[in-house]
């Protein structure tokens, strides 16, 4: 029997893992998150990474003004679903609106910093001193805020009602306003919120004049390699010349420490 010419066999179906290096920038981090979770239930390593302010005066601890974003609570398990659920609703369209996977990790950096920097500077002045702090909430703020700022009547179903993003941004940052401004601390870094949230405005307002800045300072950096690079080659040229006219012995210990520099760099190009 015959099969009709429009008839195609059904493609065979296989299961395929999506290599990381294809994945979007927040679905990486959330799978960080997701794995660093497991590791601090399983070996505790939140003590390592978390922001405990009293060790700061270590530069070598400087790390946790990044790394607390990595870490959440052992026994509050919604501070971490809740963060997933915000990267995943509003980073995905924050990375694709900003220009990709290396835009968007840096933008999550960037935010855990500046939450970390905001939350310590607020504390110490008002307290003289700071909890110690974890969790990637700063980010998921920034990730929120950036969205209602790019798409500001967007609508997000909250408990089964659409909300207008900049609506949903606006209580969210006020709430995390009053409640750091009339309580002491509750368990909760509401200032690393604010921080969060001001750093994704900020960024998403502001990002083209800051990438020209980076730029520019890319482009500066080029043209003093470019002319190190030259006056290196006169150096060299230089030098050459006296050799070939007075012989290798002529050369100062100058010389010779810069022509060594030279052929080591040449080597090292290679």
């Amino acid at each position: 029997m015959t099969r009709p010419t429009w008839y195609q066999d059904e493609p065979e179906r296989s299961f395929r893992i999506t290599p990381l290096s294809h994945w979007r920038g927040v679905d990486l981090l959330m799978l960080v998150l997701a794995v660093f979770q497991v590791l601090v239930l399983f070996f505790h390593v939140d003590r390592f990474l978390m922001l405990q302010p009293e060790h700061l005066t270590n530069p070598l601890r400087w790390y946790e003004l990044v790394t607390y974003s990595l870490v959440h609570s052992r026994t509050d398990i919604l501070h971490l679903v809740f963060n997933l659920l915000f990267l995943f609703v509003f980073g995905r369209q924050v990375e694709a609106m900003i220009g990709g996977r290396p835009a968007f990790l840096r933008f999550a950096l960037l935010a855990a910093l500046v939450s970390s920097v905001t939350y310590l500077f607020f504390e110490l002045i008002r307290f003289g001193a700071a909890y110690p702090m974890l969790g990637a909430s700063g980010i998921a703020y920034a990730c929120l805020v950036a969205f209602a700022t790019l798409m500001p009547h967007a609508e997000v179903v909250v408990f089964f009602f659409p909300v207008r993003a900049w609506v949903l941004a606006a209580i969210l940052m006020l709430i995390a306003l009053y409640t750091s401004a009339v309580s002491n601390f509750t368990g909760v870094a509401h200032l690393a919120h604010l921080g969060g949230g001001a750093f994704g405005f900020l960024y998403v307002r502001y990002r083209h004049s800051f990438g020209s800045i980076v730029e520019r300072a890319r482009q500066q950096r080029r043209e003093n390699r470019a002319e190190r690079d030259v006056d290196r080659r006169r150096e060299m040229d230089r030098i050459l010349e006296k050799i070939s006219r007075e012989g290798l012995n002529s050369l100062t210990r100058a010389e010779r420490r810069f022509l060594d520099s030279a052929s080591k760099d040449l080597r090292n190009r290679r």
